[in-house]
């Protein structure tokens, strides 16, 4: 077997999964789940933003 039998193997797998009924079902039932998980990353992400800002306008308004 060849390395790009293998990856191929490999992907064929992974995509085989991804369209299983297994893993609809899951995301369907975690779908509130994923859905408020992001949504706090996102808040993080956007907070840690701001903050970031703050701090320069902060640095910037002080005379150095």
């Amino acid at each position: 077997m060849t390395y790009e039998d293998a990856l191929t193997e490999t992907v064929s797998q992974i995509t085989d999964d991804y369209s299983s009924s297994r893993m609809k079902s899951f995301f369907v039932n975690n779908l509130t789940l994923i859905v408020v998980i992001s949504l706090v990353v996102i808040a993080l992400i956007v907070l840690t933003i701001l903050y970031r800002k703050k701090i320069m306008f902060y640095i910037h308004k002080k005379p150095v």
